[in-house]
C-alpha cells in the first residue's frame, strides 16, 4: 500500500514535470531493498497494471503517452531483473551442485558411523546450513518409537556424541533429544525423512539455510544411500567376525579330532591288539586247562576287545569325513557300485542276498566317501534282512530337473518303524541289541555326514516287517570344489 501510494506521488510528479523520472528511479530503489534471487517478478508486472491510464483519470493525449512511456521502462527494467534474477540462481545452483557432488564423492568413500559424521560435520556447513541433527531409527528395539541421534550440529558448533554405544537414545516424536537444542533458539527447521527403497532408515533435520528445496531433497538421497551402505558394511562386518570365529571354532573342532585320530590310532588301539594277542594265544595253548566258566570268560574278554577296536575304527572313519575330507572329483557311482559287491562279495554269499544296481549318473563328489556310503547302506541291508528271507536290494538312481542326483537303496529287510528315522542318525545309536546284530552304531551317522559335507540331503521311506528306502539326493555339480 505505501508502495503504491509513494510509485502514484511520484508517477503524478512525473506528469507535471516533463524533466522529472522519479517514478523509474523510486521503482528500482524498492528493488535494491530485497534479496534479488527470490524476486517474483511475475508479481510485479502484475503490480504495474495498477498505474496503467484509465478513462476516469481524465488525461490527455501527452499525459497517456507519458505513462505509457513510463510503465514501459519500468516492465523493460523488471525483465533485465529477472535475466540477473535467473543468471544468479542459476549461479546459486551450480555451487550448491558442486558442493553436494563434492558431499557424494567423501560419502562414498565411507564404511563406518564415524567416518559418516565426520565427512557431514565437515561439509553441511559448506551449504550455508548453520544447524543438523541426525537420528537413526533403534534397530535394537525393532520400532519406529525409540531413535538414536548420530550427528549434532547446534549453530555451527559439532556436539560431541559417543558412537561406540550407538548414539542418544530418545523417543523419535521428540525430533531431537532434551539438552541438544535450547528452547531459547529459535528458527525454522526442516525434517527429511532418510529412507533406502522400503526401509525406513531414520530422518534428518535441518535450520533453514538455503531457500532451494532441491538442495535438501538431494542432501537426503545422498545420506539415505550413504547411511545403508554403511549399515550394509556394519552388518558385513559383524557376519565376517561370527563367520571368523566360526572358522576358529571349527578349525580347532578338527584339531581336536585330528589328536582324537592319532590318539585313537596308536594309544588306544595298541593295548587293545595285545588284549586280543594275548587272549588268543591263552585260547590256544591253555584252553583245555581252562573250566567251562573260565573259557566263557576268556571268549568274552577276546569278543569285547575285537568290538572296541571295530568301535574305534569306526570312530576314526566318522571323524576323516571332515578333518581328512578330500577335493571333490567327478565320480561314476557305477564303478562305485561294482566296487563295493566285490567287497562284500563273501556277505553277499553268506546270506544268498540278490542285488540289483541300475545305472547311475556321475557326479562331483569325493570317490572314498561315496564308496562309504554305498558300503555303508549296502552293509546295512545285508545285515538286517529277515530271518529266512534272502536280502533283495536294488540301488538305482536320476538326474532331477534341478540338477540333483537322486539315489535310492531299496531292500526287503526288517524295516524301521517311523518314529526312528531321526534317530537312527545319531553317533552310537542301536535300535537292536548286540546279540541280534553285530555294529557300532556309526555306520548311518557316517552316512549322514558324508551327505551333509555334499551338501545333499538323506530321507527314509521305511515300513516294518516290509523293508527299507534310504533316498538321498546329492548336487550333480559342486558350487566349491574344494570344500
Amino acid at each position: 500500500q505505501n508502495w503504491n501510494e509513494q510509485l502514484l506521488d511520484n508517477l503524478i510528479t512525473d506528469l507535471g514535470d516533463a524533466s522529472s523520472a522519479s517514478f523509474l528511479a523510486a521503482f528500482q530503489k524498492i528493488f535494491e531493498r530485497k534479496e534479488i534471487e527470490y524476486l517474483n517478478i511475475a508479481k510485479w508486472h502484475q503490480f504495474l497494471t495498477v498505474f496503467h491510464p484509465r478513462d476516469e483519470w481524465g488525461l490527455n493525449r501527452y499525459q497517456y503517452q507519458k505513462i505509457m512511456d513510463i510503465l514501459d521502462q519500468a516492465k523493460n527494467y523488471l525483465l533485465e531483473m529477472e535475466a540477473k534474477i535467473e543468471s544468479k540462481r542459476r549461479h546459486k545452483m551450480e555451487v550448491f551442485t558442486e558442493r553436494l557432488i563434492e558431499i557424494g564423492h567423501s560419502l562414498t568413500a565411507i564404511s563406518s558411523f564415524n567416518e559418516l559424521t565426520d565427512v557431514l560435520a565437515q561439509e553441511i556447513p559448506k551449504l550455508g546450513i548453520p544447524s543438523y541433527y541426525l537420528s537413526l531409527y533403534d534397530q535394537r528395539e525393532n520400532s519406529y518409537e525409540w531413535s538414536r541421534l548420530i550427528l549434532a550440529c547446534n549453530l555451527n558448533e559439532r556436539i560431541p556424541i559417543d558412537l561406540k554405544n550407538g548414539g542418544v537414545k530418545f523417543r523419535s516424536r521428540e525430533l531431537i533429544p532434551e539438552g541438544y537444542f535450547t528452547d531459547q533458539q529459535v528458527w525454522n527447521q526442516i525434517v527429511e525423512p532418510i529412507f533406502f527403497r522400503e526401509h525406513q532408515l531414520g530422518f534428518a533435520i535441518f535450520e533453514t539455510g538455503p531457500k532451494e528445496a532441491v538442495v535438501y531433497a538431494m542432501l537426503r538421497t545422498q545420506l539415505s544411500s550413504a547411511l545403508w551402505g554403511v549399515i550394509f558394511f556394519e552388518k558385513q562386518k559383524k557376519t565376517e567376525a561370527a563367520l571368523a570365529w566360526k572358522a576358529q571354532e571349527l578349525a580347532r573342532s578338527n584339531s581336536e579330532l585330528e589328536r582324537f585320530a592319532y590318539v585313537a590310532s596308536h594309544d588306544l588301539q595298541e593295548p587293545l591288539r595285545k588284549i586280543t594277542l594275548f587272549g588268543e594265544s591263552l585260547a590256544k595253548t591253555a584252553k583245555a586247562k581252562l573250566n567251562e566258566k573260565e573259557r566263557d570268560y576268556l571268549e568274552r574278554m577276546i569278543n569285547a576287545a575285537g568290538r572296541m577296536q571295530r568301535l574305534i575304527i569306526d570312530l576314526l572313519t566318522f571323524s576323516r569325513v571332515t578333518t581328512k575330507a578330500r577335493p571333490f572329483t567327478m565320480v561314476d557311482l557305477n564303478e562305485v557300485g561294482k566296487e563295493v559287491v566285490s567287497d562284500l562279495e563273501v556277505k553277499i554269499r553268506n546270506t544268498n542276498a540278490d542285488i540289483e544296481i541300475g545305472e547311475l549318473p556321475s557326479i562331483e563328489a569325493e570317490p572314498v566317501q561315496m564308496r562309504q556310503l554305498f558300503q555303508n547302506l549296502i552293509g546295512n541291508s545285508l545285515k538286517f534282512h529277515r530271518p529266512n528271507i534272502p536280502p533283495r536290494i536294488r540301488v538305482y538312481g536320476r538326474i532331477t530337473p534341478e540338477q540333483q542326483c537322486e539315489l535310492t537303496f531299496e531292500d526287503n529287510g526288517i524295516g524301521i518303524d517311523p518314529s526312528n528315522y531321526q534317530k537312527i542318525f545319531g553317533l552310537f545309536e542301536r535300535l537292536h541289541g548286540m546279540g541280534e546284530y553285530e555294529g557300532s552304531g556309526v555306520g548311518l551317522a557316517i552316512c549322514h555326514k558324508i551327505v551333509e559335507r555334499h551338501r545333499g540331503e538323506i530321507k527314509i521311506d521305511s515300513q516294518v516287517g516290509v523293508g527299507t528306502k534310504f533316498i538321498i539326493c546329492l548336487p550333480v555339480h559342486q558350487t566349491d570344489l574344494s570344500a
